[in-house]
């Protein structure tokens, strides 16, 4: 017997093709003591870009930025810039934060246009 030592983060990435399906919803939280949280521009992009070929026109694709801590920070630029690049024919982008708070959580919500 073997086993795999993954975190959390890493076992939802690692086999996020394998479950989500056009239609399915799918939830990625870190529940660890936060260490894992450290690395997830590494994964983070491959994973987005993995739920924006399999979401269904019309569908959804959320993301919780969370820039309390210098990686996390750097997350969110790096997803903003990224989401800033996706065609406007095919995505719907909106970013949502607290203006009068520093350094709290915001949402950015992807849509799959149904127009095209």
């Amino acid at each position: 017997m073997s086993l795999l030592r993954f975190s959390h983060l890493q076992q939802a990435h690692l086999t996020w093709n394998h479950w989500l399906q056009e239609g399915d919803w799918a939830i990625d939280a870190t529940c660890g003591n936060g260490h894992d949280t450290l690395k997830l521009r590494e994964t983070t992009l491959a994973s987005l870009k993995s739920a924006l070929s399999l979401v269904s026109p019309g569908g959804l694709v959320s993301l919780t930025l969370y820039p309390g801590h210098p990686e996390g920070a750097a997350e969110r630029t790096f997803l903003l810039d990224y989401v800033a690049t996706l065609d406007p024919g095919e995505f719907i982008v909106s970013h949502t934060s607290w203006e009068n708070r520093n350094a709290a959580p915001s949402l950015l919500i992807i849509q799959k246009n149904t127009l095209r």
